[in-house]
């Protein structure tokens, strides 16, 4: 008798496990979709989302392992809707061109309403490593409801708009996630320097016309001491190249200052600009600036107030006295173009130098020695390219050389 209530005892585990399984829900169409999510939202499951293929490998041994298992299929079926939905059929074939899926399985937590608040599961996974993001993601999406509870109340204060909003950022939220952070440092006088905070300020705090980003610039080495040297450093250097861009786009002056005020806290070494100081580099950023926008005026007063405070290399004079001669129409600003030529030549009698001076002194009234200046570069002159130059200024001169 007790041998026969044993065997009894096994089989009927072995029935009952060999039969665990998770209780998915096939969706093909967009009805079937609609009529899910009503059922998720009066449960107030999330979602496990499959889309598989019947041909694809992974899928089947997915199917026949991971998807049996006894704890994966019991929490699964107590806790989130399982849907599968085949990337043969018309609503997985939009989900695939949508989401650019290029390879089933795929696999998603949602919320409720089929907003993913995960990132894509790719491939065959364990029934342990399913287990473990089912449970995380329960339990994350059910901090975000408590947190969003408290921060609709009379609760709220500024570490429940920093936790909600980091909490919305992390589970996919995005448009919410910037309004409520913007709400954050909106309403900030003290940083945390927390990873949460740090995680926030990456993500939206990108404009340095906005007082919050120069706060963060200014205290950016209390950031740096809780979240690392290299990251804050990276996230720098790419607001500097961000906005420095949009100035130039923009064609706005505020934008340059306010984006000059991080020269101070980037190492610029690997721009190929280790041998210029922090003041030199931003006049180098300035001056390029109003080269990029056009703005001739703003950037000849600029390289002259350069020259006159700095060591200037041979080659960036010689790029300067080139802009001034074709841009500027200053005639005192012309006269100092001029006087930089004339003090290279000097320096060095080469050919590029008997051309800038000569080049100067044409426009700046001085025809006659422009000329002789002119005879003299062509003498100079070695290369084919070296000729055409010459070329080219006896056809700009014209008339005047013929006379």
């Amino acid at each position: 008798m007790r041998k026969s209530v044993l065997i009894a005892f096994i089989l009927l585990f072995t029935f009952s496990f060999s039969f665990a399984k998770i209780n998915f829900i096939e969706v093909d169409t967009k009805p079937q979709w609609e009529e899910m999510i009503s059922t998720a939202k009066k449960e107030n499951k999330i979602i496990f989302a499959v889309i598989y293929a019947e041909w694809c490998e992974p899928c089947q041994e997915l199917d026949a392992k991971t998807f049996l298992d006894n704890d994966l299929s019991t929490y699964m079926n107590a806790n989130l809707l399982a849907v599968k939905i085949s990337s043969e059929k018309s609503f997985g074939k939009d989900m695939i061109e949508k989401r650019q899926i290029k390879n089933v399985p795929v696999m998603y937590i949602m919320d409720p309403a089929g907003n993913i608040i995960s990132e894509e599961i790719r491939g065959y996974r364990t029934a342990g490593k399913l287990l473990d993001a089912a449970t995380y993601f329960k339990q994350q999406y059910q901090k975000l409801l408590d947190l969003k509870e408290e921060y609709y109340s009379i609760k709220r204060n500024h570490d429940i708009e920093l936790s909600y909003a980091f909490m919305l950022l992390h589970l996919k939220y995005a448009e919410e996630a910037e309004v409520v952070a913007n709400q954050y440092f909106r309403n900030i006088e003290l940083f945390s320097y927390a990873p949460e905070e740090w995680t926030l300020v990456k993500q939206y705090v990108n404009d340095v016309n906005e007082a919050v980003t120069l706060k963060v610039v200014a205290e950016s080495d209390a950031f740096k001491a809780v979240n690392g040297k290299a990251e804050v450093d990276a996230y720098l250097g790419d607001l500097f190249r961000y906005n420095y861009a949009l100035a130039i786009q923009k064609r706005d002056v505020k934008q340059l200052e306010n984006t000059l005020l991080l020269v101070d806290k980037i190492d610029f070494s690997d721009a190929g600009l280790m041998y210029l100081n922090k003041y030199q580099i931003r006049e180098f950023f300035r001056i390029s600036f109003y080269e990029r926008i056009n703005d001739w005026n703003s950037y000849a007063k600029t390289v002259d107030d350069y020259v006159a405070n700095n060591q200037v290399d041979d080659k960036d004079m010689r790029n300067f006295i080139q802009n001034f001669y074709i841009h500027v129409i200053d005639i005192e600003l012309m006269d100092k173009a001029d006087s930089w030529a004339s003090k290279l030549l000097k320096k060095d009698k080469i050919f590029q130098n008997y051309v800038l001076y000569c080049l100067t002194q044409y426009k700046t009234g001085s025809k006659s020695k422009a000329f002789k200046l002119l005879k003299k570069a062509e003498k100079k002159a070695l290369t084919e390219d070296d000729f055409k130059v010459i070329e080219n200024i006896k056809q700009e001169f014209g008339r005047d050389l013929i006379k």
